[in-house]
């Protein structure tokens, strides 16, 4: 028997829309119970990262997704930040991700400076931090002279759409705020630089 093939088209913005895009495959897949079950406990994870980060002091968290030129993250991510008890510098929720300038961030001073480029792993995104640490201003930085810059694998769970990005709220999370969570984030999910 031939069918014709059902084109399902994913564009989403923000958490909420990840969450729907998952209950829509689900439905064309014939797999409604699963995509429930699935989806419930990323939320589920979420509120868990959410109930340790609520009652912690909010870190100013700068995402940067592209460094040439400058990206801003956007999208889920600033609620991603959001959940894992930071403040997003200058990504807005639901917006597309942004090109920025330098000035910019040294600008907002963020406490803490993720460096997530889009589609790069861990060692590929240290491959890049030259770009940003031969910038004028980058050793003033409270997030430089803090130790609080870090490496993120986007690839995995910070730009692509889908289950994972629940992942990257909790390893947020826990290098946002260490002391409330058991371990740090693993090597090939975050790290922190150290080439200041």
């Amino acid at each position: 028997m031939k069918r014709d093939p059902t084109i399902i088209t994913l564009d989403p913005t923000c958490l909420q829309d990840v969450f729907d895009d998952v209950m829509r495959v689900g439905a064309a897949a014939g797999c409604e119970d699963a995509a429930v079950e699935l989806v419930d406990g990323m939320k589920s994870r979420i509120d868990e990262v959410r109930s340790k980060t609520g009652q912690a002091k909010l870190k100013r968290v700068a995402c940067l997704e592209w460094l040439q030129p400058l990206i801003y993250a956007g999208h889920w991510v600033p609620e991603m930040i959001e959940a894992a008890g930071g403040v997003d510098c200058l990504g807005r929720a639901g917006r597309p991700s942004r090109r920025t300038d330098w000035d910019e961030v040294v600008a907002q001073d963020p406490d803490v400076l993720l460096v997530a480029p889009c589609g790069f792993d861990v060692d590929r995104g240290m491959d890049e931090m030259s770009l940003l640490t031969e910038l004028p201003g980058w050793s003033s930085l409270s997030a430089t002279q803090c130790g609080q810059v870090f490496v993120g694998n986007s690839n995995a769970y910070f730009t692509r759409s889908g289950p994972r990005l629940v992942d990257g709220v909790d390893i947020l999370a826990r290098a946002l705020h260490p002391d409330l969570f058991d371990g740090e984030p693993a090597a090939e999910a975050m790290v922190r630089y150290e080439g200041y």
